[in-house]
């Protein structure tokens, strides 16, 4: 690579704590397996310099001849990011100018490379919000299973403020319509989450767009647990419905002054948040 009108950096002649010179290229670098090519762009200018780069079976570049307008220059393309370590002494080499009339002395810097092969495509750029999103969704889903599925019935009876179910369904019966009611819910969430899925990568890269993903996503860690104390007290009004009223000495589900079911918010909600 033949460079000049530029001063070496000052990474090439002073040590790095770890002992090494050198510096990160951080856009492409175009570089030639032709001297003569390289020493083209020297010609007529102040401190010319030259890059001898060692390359390897990873460490290398594109080779670009074969789609190149100019095949003749042997150009070899290098990604960003790459490493180049001074690898020896600088030395110096005398080419001959132009007219042949003079010659002029090139700093020759001999290089190591080493190519950075995690850096991210532009594909994997454009991807990564979804994919740190979709991440986020399923650990809050997961926390929501988690959560729910280790209810019992003496949970909801203590979220409610009653002693027990007041409408003589056995506990056995409880128990499966809490776990369908639990099942359900988990489905929805799970719903929110194969919808997420689907979307475009666009739709994450919209800022907009993806605010509203994101409102969708933390909804579920409250939103959740009050589908099921919903979905809980209707079993109770179908309950109601279905069977002869109780006694007045039986509890009943709290009701505001119509009548209707209210729910309760259940333990461990975070306070100020509005109910269902």
């Amino acid at each position: 690579r033949g460079i000049s009108g530029l001063n070496p950096p000052t990474r090439f002649l002073q040590r790095h704590r770890s002992g090494g010179r050198g510096g990160v290229e951080f856009g492409f670098l175009s570089t030639t397996t032709d001297i003569n090519t390289a020493l083209l762009y020297l010609s007529g200018a102040e401190h010319p310099s030259l890059f001898e780069i060692s390359t390897g079976m990873v460490d290398n570049g594109a080779e670009l001849s074969w789609l190149s307008y100019f095949p003749g220059e042997a150009e070899v393309l290098l990604p960003p990011l790459c490493m180049l370590e001074v690898a020896g002494p600088r030395r110096y080499l005398e080419v001959a100018s132009k007219d042949g009339k003079s010659s002029v002395w090139v700093s020759v810097w001999p290089l190591s490379l080493n190519v950075n092969v995690r850096s991210s495509t532009l594909e994997e750029l454009r991807q990564r919000r979804k994919t740190i999103h979709l991440s986020m969704l399923s650990n809050l889903v997961l926390e929501v299973e988690l959560g729910l599925s280790g209810l019992a019935l003496a949970d909801v009876y203590s979220a409610a403020k009653m002693d027990g179910c007041p409408l003589g369904t056995s506990e056995e019966d409880q128990g499966i319509a809490l776990r369908d009611q639990i099942r359900h819910v988990v489905h929805q969430c799970r719903g929110v989450l194969q919808h997420h899925e689907e979307l475009t990568v666009a739709d994450f890269n919209d800022d907009a767009k993806y605010k509203q993903l994101l409102d969708e996503a933390m909804d579920l860690k409250v939103l959740g647990p009050r589908k099921l104390w919903v979905q809980w007290f209707h079993y109770w009004q179908a309950l109601l419905r279905a069977q002869p009223r109780a006694s007045s000495s039986t509890q009943e589900p709290p009701s505001n002054e119509a009548g209707a079911l209210v729910p309760v918010r259940p333990s461990g909600n975070p306070s100020g948040t509005p109910d269902v």
